[in-house]
């Protein structure tokens, strides 16, 4: 069943959309499109301190806090829709105060707008579109169909690869016949705030930063991304990771039995 991910790719997503078809991901083309904002490079910097690990380590603990807080929503989105995803969350008492300021967010934004989810998850490609991706929601809010998708980042307002993103899952999405989309934006899961008594953010605290669709920008990056991207052959498939013995009990009984012959 397409897509599938290929997960031996040593940079990025490629994902196969028909039998020896292969595009990469929305995220992965705004990855190699995109030149780093200065920002971004002195936080590496200052992070790492010149230890690799130590960056990777900072990076891995904040991606998991955005993977624990998409599940989380992800499960209750579906819940709204009546799907039978079960009780799995309902007894868990969270000692995570990043995934529960996240979590807080998310509640505030669903009492704010009350947002009714048509979809979560869904993948999305075209045989005609060269990149594919999955988007976290679309909903109706205030009779207008929204393209949602969830930032845990400290900051998601002005954000030309947020635009970017959102512009590409919406034009994929309407291109495979789904809802017309009539408004993209990011749903902030900040993971860093003072609360309030009640818990949340002060009122002046925004949990959904709407962006202006922008197809064109998708586009652009796409052309600076096939120069730099190395991750496909002259062909169009995906290289590969080469894979180290593993099984060198039976490699050596092997080695020993030629031998002997």
């Amino acid at each position: 069943m397409y897509p599938k991910a290929i997960n031996d790719v040593q940079v990025g997503r490629i994902y196969e959309i028909a039998e020896g078809t292969f595009v990469p991901s929305v995220t992965t083309v705004i990855q190699w499109g995109c030149p780093m904002p200065i920002h971004l490079l002195n936080w590496i910097i200052t992070t790492s301190k010149g230890d690799p690990d130590k960056y990777w380590n900072t990076i891995n603990k904040d991606a998991q806090v955005g993977i624990d807080a998409h599940n989380w929503v992800e499960w209750f989105a579906q819940k709204q829709m009546g799907e039978n995803v079960g009780d799995k969350y309902y007894d868990v008492v969270l000692n995570n105060e990043p995934l529960q300021k996240a979590l807080t967010c998310f509640m505030g934004f669903y009492i704010k707008h009350k947002p009714k989810f048509l979809e979560v998850e869904t993948p999305l490609f075209h045989k005609d579109i060269p990149y594919a991706g999955r988007i976290d929601a679309v909903a109706e809010i205030d009779g207008e169909i929204w393209l949602l998708d969830y930032k845990t980042s400290r900051s998601v307002d002005k954000d030309i690869k947020m635009q970017m993103q959102l512009s590409a899952y919406a034009e994929l999405y309407e291109k495979i016949g789904k809802h017309k989309i009539d408004r993209i934006g990011v749903v902030h899961l900040k993971k860093t705030f003072v609360p309030g008594k009640d818990g949340f953010p002060s009122n002046r605290n925004k949990y959904l930063y709407e962006y202006k669709r922008d197809d064109s920008l998708m586009k652009k990056a796409l052309d600076t991304f096939n120069l730099f991207y190395d991750q496909l052959d002259k062909s169009g498939n995906p290289k590969i990771k080469p894979q180290l013995i593993s099984d060198f009990g039976n490699f050596f009984d092997a080695l020993i039995e030629s031998e002997n012959v």
